[in-house]
């Protein structure tokens, strides 16, 4: 059963290579009839840039409508394509 609707990639400024800043973050999505309410942060990215992308982002997906509860989701940010 999917109670998954609707997801957008995260938007972010260009990354310089020499920045280097890649990471995976854990992310937990508080869902209220299919909306995303706000998101707690299981595990950080590593860089607080793209902590609040991750956020940005995932505040946007969309759920079924009759979906209520904690979605936890992996987010990978990474240089290359």
């Amino acid at each position: 059963i999917s109670f998954y609707k609707e997801e957008v990639k995260a938007a972010l400024s260009p990354i310089k290579p020499a920045e280097g800043e890649e990471g995976k973050g854990i992310f937990i999505a508080i869902v209220e009839k299919g909306k995303v309410i706000t998101i707690e942060t299981e595990q950080s990215c590593g860089y607080d840039r793209l902590d609040k992308a991750a956020y940005r982002a995932l505040k946007t997906w969309l759920f079924s409508e009759d979906f209520t509860g904690k979605v936890r989701i992996p987010v990978i940010f990474s240089l290359k394509d």
